[in-house]
């Protein structure tokens, strides 16, 4: 009994001394505190410099910095797993190098660096490895970048603002995430971020919900340059990221890809105002590179391609986009793609306006293509509001239900709604084309008012009343009557009035009975319309069709 209780306690003590050992500390940093004393973890004895706390923080620390702007002379250097946040926010932390240095360079090895609510400003990437004059991550690494600014950082070489490379081998797993990434300049390639994986490296690398905007390249990608070397593996993914104002002198104003191994897929976001010297004012694509949901608009290109320009070395394609507004002197919208179920519409150029002949388009919308052919449609898209830049679909756009679900990539549209949606209300729920799928608000609606089982005799020559009616929130007579369609047909006639007596004005609406696209077997039966602003609605309410065929 004695002996089993020793061997109790002793277990009991080893126990509580390794939870002890594996338990993580805070070391505290305060630019205000006098009195700074190792180890940091209070805030009456915090360091007032941030590389001393996150020298002799253990690996699993969490670095926490209080309000101020800290200028180093120094790059702050991080290689072990670690957590680095502010208190409140990016805008009361600023660390600042005033061009006498990078800002950060980090690799955290088989463990992880975390960085979260900081501004990293004044980096100048000025020894050996030109690259990243805000942030430098390399080798293995797996990094998380979170609600940060990286702004006003310079780069010699290449990444301006963010660098992340891996090479030879290396495993790298990195995310920027709710960031803003503006005014770099790389005088090479990537103004903004810059990414590489080469040399049989493996990578995942994900840019999402950041601003990117107004960085500059002396080269390629003024924005961002990705790029997936021969040999290398894995993927690089930007998605819900907004991307303009950028500018490089070469290719790609807003972002060059170049994935020669592995793949690059960009989606959800939105160019605009980017410009170049040369090819791609919004995006140049190469090899396996692929540009989805995205509205591309405003950009401008010295030589071909204002939205996007292609390359013939691999397989780069532009699914679901809205291409608009941009200009070239060759190829305004696009040049040597691959378009499908997307809309090309309103570029300029002194030839080619939209698309170049040497692009594959297939179920997508442009002035130039031949109606009918590979699927493909010529008229007005029919554009919400475009002159303010709303190019979501109207009811009545030709591009509803047009596209080809065999070539959906992604099944949320640039507004993250649900994508293949049946918008023409003819039964089959077909992609539309464009960045944009037609999304409707539920509406309430009353057909043949006062009748509980509507009956429709589909041979009467009369006409079908159906009511709009005014609820919380939502007032009937905002709708534009002459946008309505119930069961495929139009209004003939329209009064507004109390129907359900309740106080309220609402939207009675008849239709040639005739004109409506219903069967025998109809139990429903559908209205969509639209309000000037654009908001589209619709309404259901049941049917029973008599008299039923024998």
């Amino acid at each position: 009994m004695r002996n089993s209780a020793k061997a109790t306690i002793s277990a009991v003590v080893c126990f509580v001394c390794t939870c002890n050992l594996s338990l993580a500390d805070t070391r505290y940093v305060d630019i205000s505190n006098p009195t700074p004393a190792v180890p940091y973890t209070t805030w009456a004895t915090a360091a007032n410099d941030i590389q001393p706390a996150v020298s002799i923080a253990a690996a699993g620390d969490t670095v926490l910095i209080a309000d101020g702007t800290y200028n180093i002379t120094s790059q702050i250097k991080i290689y072990k797993t670690l957590s680095v946040k502010s208190v409140n926010g990016p805008g009361h932390v600023i660390i600042d190098a005033n061009s006498n240095c990078r800002v950060l360079t980090l690799s955290s090895g088989t463990g992880s660096i975390s960085l979260e609510g900081l501004t990293f400003t004044g980096g100048y990437a000025d020894e050996a490895a030109t690259r990243g004059g805000g942030i430098y991550a390399f080798g293995n690494n797996n990094v998380f970048i979170s609600n940060c600014i990286v702004e006003n950082n310079e780069s010699p070489g290449t990444a301006g603002g963010i660098g992340i490379f891996a090479g030879n081998g290396k495993v790298c797993s990195a995310t920027v995430q709710d960031c803003i990434i503006r005014n770099n300049v790389a005088d090479y390639l990537g103004g903004g971020i810059q990414t590489v994986i080469w040399g049989g490296a493996s990578g995942s690398i994900l840019i999402k919900n950041c601003l990117v905007q107004s960085n500059r390249s002396s080269n390629n990608g003024g924005g961002l340059q990705l790029k997936m070397n021969e040999g290398a593996n894995g993927s690089i993914t930007v998605e819900d990221c907004t991307i303009n104002e950028n500018t490089s002198a070469l290719d790609g104003g807003g972002l060059l890809c170049n994935a020669q191994s592995g793949s690059i897929n960009v989606s959800r976001c939105l160019f605009f105002g980017n410009e170049t010297a040369r090819d791609g004012g919004g995006v140049r694509l190469l090899h396996n590179s692929m540009l989805t949901d995205t509205l591309i608009a405003g950009n401008n290109a010295g030589n071909k391609g204002g939205g996007e320009y292609g390359g013939l070395e691999g397989s780069s394609y532009i699914i679901n986009c809205t291409i608009v507004s941009n200009q070239a002197p060759v190829g305004g919208g696009v040049s040597r793609s691959t378009i499908l179920n997307s809309i090309v519409y309103g570029n300029t150029a002194g030839s080619n306006p939209n698309i170049t002949a040497d692009s594959d388009v297939a179920f997508s919308c442009s002035p130039q293509l031949t109606a009918g052919v590979n699927g493909n449609i010529n008229s007005d898209p029919k554009f919400i509001d475009p002159l303010s830049g709303n190019y979501r679909l109207l009811m009545t756009s030709p591009c509803l239900d047009s596209g080809t679900n065999a070539f959906v990539y992604s099944l949320s549209d640039l507004d993250g709604s649900t994508r293949i949606r049946d918008g023409n209300l003819d039964g089959t729920p077909i992609v539309d084309m464009g960045a944009y799928e037609l999304q409707a608000s539920t509406i309430t609606i009353d057909i043949k008012p006062g009748s509980d089982t509507n009956p429709i005799n589909l041979k009467s020559k009369g006409q079908l009343s159906v009511a709009i009616i005014t609820t919380e929130g939502f007032d009937a007579p905002a709708v534009a009557p002459a946008t309505v369609r119930f069961a495929g047909a139009s209004p003939v006639h329209t009064a507004y009035e109390d129907v359900d007596q309740d106080g309220d004005i609402d939207l009675l609406l008849h239709f040639l009975t005739q004109e409506l696209q219903l069967s025998d077997t109809s139990t429903q039966a559908y209205l969509i319309g639209q309000t000037p602003n654009g908001q589209i609605l619709m309404g259901v309410d049941t049917v029973m069709v008599v008299p039923k065929k024998r």
